[in-house]
């Protein structure tokens, strides 16, 4: 090799490495793209995610509604079953103990309950007591 420098050393201090703000604006730009694609990616995915997450779930509230159905559909026939009218009158003969109401049983409409179990011959002839002191009819001498 020849040396033109004729042995010294070259050293370029005065040379100085700069940075272009166009090479800047440019990698700027460039980070700016990516990350808004990948921003963009990223949303597709989660809405994606969240799409078949609610399909499962749609899924599985479709099976326990149909579940309900057919519990709703036998506790209606569970009931119609225990309040069909022969079903109560057996039991209420047979384990109960209840017979149907005789004539003799009946009240009259307005007496109440007081009036019905009171005894009747203490009664006063109709002339209903309504408190307070009685009067007494006292002979003067």
């Amino acid at each position: 090799m020849i040396d033109l420098a004729g042995g010294m050393e070259a050293r370029n201090g005065c040379i100085r490495h700069r940075t272009h703000g166009r090479s800047f604006a440019e990698m700027l730009m460039a980070m700016l793209t990516l990350l808004t694609i990948a921003g963009a990616v990223l949303f597709y995915l989660w809405v994606r995610f969240r799409v078949t997450e609610i399909g499962y779930e749609t899924q599985e509230l479709r099976k326990t509604e149909a579940a309900l159905e057919r519990t709703r559909a036998a506790l209606v026939l569970e009931e119609e079953t225990l309040k069909h009218p022969q079903r109560i009158e057996h039991i209420a003969r047979n384990e109960l103990g209840m017979f149907p109401v005789q004539p003799g049983q009946l009240l009259p409409a307005g007496v109440s309950d007081l009036e019905a179990a009171a005894p009747t011959s203490l009664a006063m002839a109709g002339i209903p007591y309504r408190g307070g002191t009685p009067r007494r009819n006292i002979p003067a001498n």
